[in-house]
């Protein structure tokens, strides 16, 4: 049995803290013979749909919309990004602006994140943040262990990165650029990279 819960944007209330990158999707899920609901994909906005690769926590949540208590799941979409084009400039002027309005707390991110699957990041080097199209690392060295928190998952967890790295992109004028990057900038790059390809640390 396939189960579909429409959960609708939750409309502004001062009384709530509420994630200003929270969105509320449809949800499809299907009961299974122990009676536990599994979710299968969700629904974007605009009807897109996405299948829900694995299931990362399950916990008892309280609802601030429906009162009460529930399950929260934590999952991702295993499902890499497809390359970006011309077309899909405004995509990186959406990042920036999500980036922006959330900079206390997020130093990069993925198109992804915002429910576009292309390959679209933005990182915050310092100063500056860089939106790059079709990014790939083409050199790689001094791997290091480290943990890392992400907005799509509660605490930190260990992964591996790379001091150092090269990365070849497209700017927002199509410009072609192959840099290099270290410490925090390497970083950043290195994760919202792994988020175009579905991964979550």
């Amino acid at each position: 049995m396939v189960y579909s819960e429409t959960i609708t944007r939750q409309r502004e209330d001062s009384s709530l803290e509420e994630n200003p990158l929270k969105v509320y999707v449809t949800v499809y899920a299907r009961f299974t013979p122990e009676g536990d609901m599994e979710p299968l994909c969700l629904e974007w906005e605009d009807g897109r749909r996405f299948s829900i690769d694995r299931i990362t926590d399950r916990r008892r949540a309280a609802s601030r919309k429906a009162g009460g208590c529930g399950i929260r799941y934590t999952f991702f979409l295993g499902q890499k990004s497809e390359v970006a084009t011309r077309q899909d400039l405004s995509v990186g002027k959406d990042l920036a602006d999500t980036l922006q309005a959330n900079k206390d707390r997020c130093v990069g991110m993925a198109a992804n994140m915002i429910g576009v699957k292309k390959r679209i990041i933005i990182v915050n080097a310092g100063m500056l943040n860089i939106v790059m199209y079709n990014p790939v690392i083409i050199k790689e060295d001094s791997p290091y262990e480290t943990e890392e928190g992400c907005l799509s998952l509660d605490g930190e967890r260990k992964t591996t990165r790379y001091e150092n790295i090269e990365v070849e992109y497209t700017d927002s004028s199509w410009k072609k650029h192959r840099q290099k990057y270290s410490g925090r900038a390497a970083q950043i790059i290195q994760h919202e990279m792994d988020h175009l390809n579905g991964i979550i640390i």
